[in-house]
C-alpha cells in the first residue's frame, strides 16, 4: 500500500537524521511525535507526578536517539517504537518516584497483551516478541471508525473511558461496547494471522 510505504521512506530518512544529525534528526521527531509523547507521558504520571513529565519526554528522545546509533532495527513503525519508549520511561519514573508502584510491566505492549489475556486468549509472551509490533499496529490501523480512534485512545495513549467519551462526545457506555467489539475483532484478526492461536474447547 501506497501509506505503508510512505511511511517505510519517512521513517527511514528521520532515522538515517537522527543517526547522522541528531540534532536535527530529534528535532524533527519531536516536531512530528511530540505531541503524541506528551500524552501518553502525561495520561500515565497522573495526580501529582505531572512535574516528571518533561523529564519523561525528554529521556524518551534520548533514548530513541540511543536506539537508532545501536544500530538495531526497528521491528515496528518509527512512531511506535517511540511511543513504546515514552511508556517504558514514564512508568519507570513512576515506579522510581512512588512508594506504591513497585511492580509495574514497563513492556512496551504490556496494556493490550493484558486485554487479550482478560478475553481468554492463549497468549504465548506475543509482545515480548518484537517481531510481531509491527503486526499489531497493521491490525490497529485496519479497525474501521469510530473503533480505530477509540482504540488508540485507550490502549495506545492510556486515557481513561470516561476521557475517551469526552473527547469523542460519546456516551462511556457507548466506548466500553466499542472497545468490547474492538477486543474480539483485534484477537480474531491476530488469530488469523497466527500471532494468536484459539484454545481448544
Amino acid at each position: 500500500m501506497k501509506g505503508n510505504t510512505d511511511m517505510e521512506q519517512t521513517d527511514k530518512r528521520l532515522a538515517k537524521l537522527v543517526r547522522t544529525e541528531p540534532d536535527r534528526g530529534i528535532a524533527e521527531c519531536i516536531d512530528r511525535y511530540g505531541g503524541g509523547v506528551k500524552a501518553i507521558c502525561c495520561n500515565i504520571l497522573r495526580d501529582g507526578y505531572r512535574d516528571y513529565v518533561d523529564d519523561a519526554m525528554m529521556e524518551s528522545f534520548t533514548s530513541l536517539w540511543q536506539f537508532i546509533q545501536s544500530g538495531k532495527k526497528i521491528h515496528t513503525t518509527l512512531e511506535g517504537c517511540l511511543y513504546g519508549i515514552a511508556r517504558k520511561k514514564s512508568l519507570e519514573i513512576l515506579r522510581r518516584n512512588s512508594r506504591h508502584v513497585s511492580n509495574v510491566s514497563i513492556d512496551g505492549t504490556e496494556g493490550i497483551e493484558q486485554v487479550l489475556v482478560a478475553e481468554n486468549a492463549d497468549v504465548e509472551d506475543i509482545f515480548a516478541r518484537k517481531h510481531n509490533e509491527k503486526l499489531l499496529h497493521e491490525v490497529v490501523a485496519e479497525m474501521e471508525e469510530p473503533d480505530h480512534t477509540i482504540f488508540l485512545l485507550r490502549y495506545f495513549y492510556f486515557y481513561k473511558v470516561r476521557e475517551v467519551a469526552e473527547r469523542m462526545g460519546l456516551t462511556e457506555d457507548y466506548v466500553e461496547n466499542r472497545l468490547r467489539r474492538g477486543r474480539q475483532k483485534l484477537k480474531k484478526s491476530l488469530e488469523k494471522r497466527g500471532i494468536l492461536h484459539e484454545k481448544e474447547n
